[in-house]
């Protein structure tokens, strides 16, 4: 697989996010493309937003080099293509940090919510399968580890849930950061997989795809026919993130009100996988559900 010129900037704490030029909402929104050889920015209007249901932004280099005039090529070639890999390979969380954080489950927050309104043994069980674990940056806090097929950790996203309602922390602040953050790692070159990619490997059963990792967790305890993994947002939907998951059979859940964005996404998506999406959120939601864009694990939990 080719590896492009230019890419979205890796996440690196505040400093890689900026002010969206469409939206300018008040929070950095805004990812700039980059020169994956040089590292400098192409220009401060190129980049995405990921405000996607409500901004939309998204100019590629693509289209600002057309706009400009200027030609160039997307591909690396092949003898810094192999450069490039070598480099993502390198950045990978250390096993030792992984098996630390796979424990002190009786604090953390989300398996509280899991044990009293799911089952205790069915908490228990997905913990193992999907590898969870606690993390220390806020009491209770949960650690998804983005896993691949080789069982390579690539990163953990850290987040923090209110025992009661199973929600995250969103106040006085986002509770959500990285491991590599935490840890301090500079230059840690970000390559994302999708969550629960570990579970790949010599299972046949056809693949849901959801947008949270908790969903995912989630609904495994209820619907086993199927293998659910999960994109860990809107911006990870892309083709990049399924190759791995070539001719396999395929279904999206989108949450409310990102059916539109997901739907047109299929399209490309369809090219390496057998893939469909559900509308049953669509379907069944009430009015009020819609407002509070639920998930199918939301539903599930609802309706039990």
């Amino acid at each position: 697989m080719k590896n492009y010129k230019y890419k979205l900037e890796p996440y690196n704490g505040s400093k890689s996010r900026h002010l969206c030029p469409l939206c300018n909402d008040v929070k950095k929104t805004f990812t700039r493309y980059i020169d994956s050889i040089t590292g400098q920015y192409v220009s401060h209007l190129v980049g995405k937003c990921n405000r996607e249901v409500n901004c939309n932004y998204h100019y590629p280099p693509s289209k600002y080099f057309k706009d400009n005039k200027i030609e160039y090529n997307i591909n690396i070639p092949k003898y810094i293509n192999r450069q490039v890999d070598i480099v993502q390979k390198r950045s990978r969380i250390p096993n030792e940090i992984f098996d630390q954080s796979l424990k002190g489950y009786e604090n953390n927050k989300l398996v509280e919510f899991m044990c009293k309104r799911i089952d205790v043994q069915k908490t228990v069980e997905a913990i193992e399968k999907y590898k969870i674990g606690t993390s220390k940056k806020w009491v209770g806090s949960t650690v998804f580890w983005q896993i691949d097929e080789s069982n390579s950790i690539r990163t953990g996203k850290i987040m923090l849930y209110n025992p009661i309602n199973g929600k995250r922390v969103k106040e006085p602040y986002n509770h959500i950061t990285w491991v590599h953050s935490e840890l301090g790692y500079n230059d840690y070159q970000v390559n994302q997989c999708l969550f629960g990619q570990h579970l790949i490997i010599g299972n046949d059963l056809p693949i849901a795809i959801v947008e949270s990792e908790k969903t995912a967790v989630i609904a495994s305890t209820y619907l086993k026919s199927h293998l659910w993994l999960a994109t860990g947002g809107l911006n990870n939907l892309k083709t990049s993130n399924f190759y791995k998951l070539q001719n396999r059979n395929i279904t999206l859940f989108p949450d409310l009100n990102s059916y539109d964005k997901w739907f047109t996404t299929m399209a490309m998506l369809s090219k390496i996988a057998n893939v469909s999406i559900s509308s049953l959120l669509e379907e069944r939601a009430t009015d009020e559900e819609k407002s509070m864009g639920l998930d199918i694990a939301d539903y599930l939990i609802k309706n039990k």
